[in-house]
């Protein structure tokens, strides 16, 4: 069995797999030493589990080929907006924002690469091919090496044409299908990885080697499927939805509490897409999972792998004992130096005020309106370390604070919220 062979059987159970280009060609590429190219964009402070897949499937095709990453962060291409996959046009980031971005993210990627067992890897930020170039010198040398017509017909423009594209993210195409000439000139990069919106920016990138350096280059791409949620929705940061890796933007605890009470189906998508499970490993999980349902062993199994890998290796443990404290919401008993662990793990969600609950929780967007308090008060949901609240004039006492420090407030059956005075 050939290494395309071997990628796409280990993609294709996993659900990753879309579609290659060139996929023939990958034992030459993989015989000349080549390297693969692995996009970033960096129009956040942190990355989040849509990019967390791409980690994953590098470290997959690093282990079977060993090839070498070339993590790409778009310092360049973050401030023109890619169009692949959305409706319509990108805010702009300025470059001060991106270059910031840039920084926090190689820290992640380096840390998330090692801690996943890629030995090898190099992060390469896409600035370094245009600082020095003027956009006369741009347009002189590849201008005529992009036909209008081609670049209209990717599905990536089409698909916007009708609510409108500016020439801002029509150019995006473009600066991608340099970036992968420069590298593969001047790093031996030939092979090229992407969700499945990015069909039509790797498609260009081999379109220009090849009328570059003679249509007998081996130069190949694969796009993988994006994370989906129940509703088919991607995902990330477009969808509003992104789980982000930071742990300060996105508690361990937060993480711990989003995987365990997502569905059965998503959990088992994940668990695929997200780690580095063998495939008789899973098909044992999901056998004893349906033996018992109530448990949610793929949930567990999820949250665990993916806390130890990204945020720590002792983090699961100590989260899962955390959540397992404030579940059984038995507040008043709660030793000192288990709410420092909750404080460590979760957070201070707000400071303490000398106000009414109803105001403090408006203040603070823990409920949204004065009738849905109303509501939650007429439904017993709103509760003082574990106290019901049945006064809507209720305010926060002094004695209300456990160890003379906290407050646990909750609001329905799921949000908690430390207060700290």
């Amino acid at each position: 069995m050939d290494f395309s062979e071997k990628i796409e059987r280990e993609l294709s159970w996993r659900g990753l797999y879309k579609e290659s280009a060139n996929f023939n060609s990958l034992n030459e590429i993989i015989k000349l030493k080549s390297k693969f190219y692995v996009g970033v964009d960096p129009t956040a402070s942190s990355l989040h589990i849509g990019h967390y897949v791409f980690i994953v499937v590098s470290k997959l095709i690093y282990d079977i080929t060993k090839m070498t990453p070339v993590f790409v962060i778009g310092g360049l291409t973050g401030q023109i907006g890619d169009p692949s996959g959305k409706q319509s046009e990108r805010n702009l980031i300025s470059e001060e924002i991106i270059k910031s971005n840039v920084k926090q993210i190689s820290k992640q990627l380096s840390l998330l690469a090692k801690n996943i067992g890629i030995e090898n890897f190099e992060i390469f930020n896409n600035m370094d091919v245009y600082k020095n170039m003027s956009i006369v010198k741009l347009f002189q040398k590849f201008g005529k090496l992009f036909n209008l017509k081609e670049m209209i017909a990717k599905d990536m423009v089409k698909n916007r044409l009708d609510n409108g594209l500016s020439y801002t993210e029509f150019s995006y195409q473009v600066f991608q299908a340099i970036d992968f000439l420069t590298l593969f000139e001047k790093k031996n990069v030939r092979f090229q990885i992407g969700g499945s919106d990015q069909w039509g920016n790797i498609t260009s990138g081999i379109e220009l080697i090849r009328k570059i350096k003679g249509v007998r280059s081996s130069v190949s791409g694969l796009t993988i499927n994006l994370l989906l949620d129940e509703n088919n929705n991607k995902i990330g940061k477009t969808g509003g939805n992104a789980i982000w890796l930071d742990k300060n933007r996105f508690s361990s605890f937060d993480f711990y509490q989003y995987l365990l009470n997502i569905s059965d189906f998503l959990a088992e998508n994940l668990l695929c897409k997200l780690t580095l499970i063998k495939k008789e490993d899973f098909n044992k999980i999901i056998s004893e999972s349906k033996k018992y349902p109530k448990k949610k062993l793929v949930q567990e199994k999820l949250a665990k792998k993916l806390l130890s890998m990204i945020h720590g290796e002792n983090i699961f443990e100590e989260v899962k004992n955390v959540s397992k404290i404030l579940f059984e919401e038995d507040y008043k008993n709660i030793s000192f130096d288990d709410f420092l662990k909750i404080e460590k793990y979760i957070g201070i969600s707000f400071k303490y005020e000398n106000i009414g609950i109803m105001d403090f929780l408006l203040k603070h967007k823990m409920v949204f309106s004065r009738r849905e308090f109303r509501e939650f008060i007429n439904l017993n949901a709103i509760r003082i370390n574990g106290d019901i609240i049945n006064d809507e004039n209720r305010k926060i006492e002094s004695t209300d604070f456990l160890h003379k420090k906290y407050i646990v407030i909750n609001v329905g059956k799921k949000r908690k919220y430390l207060i700290k005075k």
